[in-house]
């Protein structure tokens, strides 16, 4: 397994890049760094977050979501 930190993102090129993380990688500082490299991140919400579920849920009201259903 390799962790992902700061200094081993120094090592990518990540411009125009989504990087997904998981609950491990969700740090300011590894969010800070995928920023400066010029890519999106897409980090984990979990319930062990609890100020940081409750965030999420009142920016993105899951009542307010749309499902699409079109061709496979």
């Amino acid at each position: 397994m390799t962790l992902l930190t700061p200094k081993s993102l120094k090592l990518l090129n990540l411009q125009g890049c989504l990087v997904t993380i998981d609950a491990m990688g969700c740090q300011k500082k590894i969010a800070a760094s995928v920023l400066q490299k010029g890519a999106d991140y897409l980090l984990s919400v979990k319930d062990n977050q609890p100020k940081l579920v409750k965030a999420f849920k009142q920016a993105f009201p899951v009542s307010e979501l749309v499902y699409f259903e079109g061709d496979a």
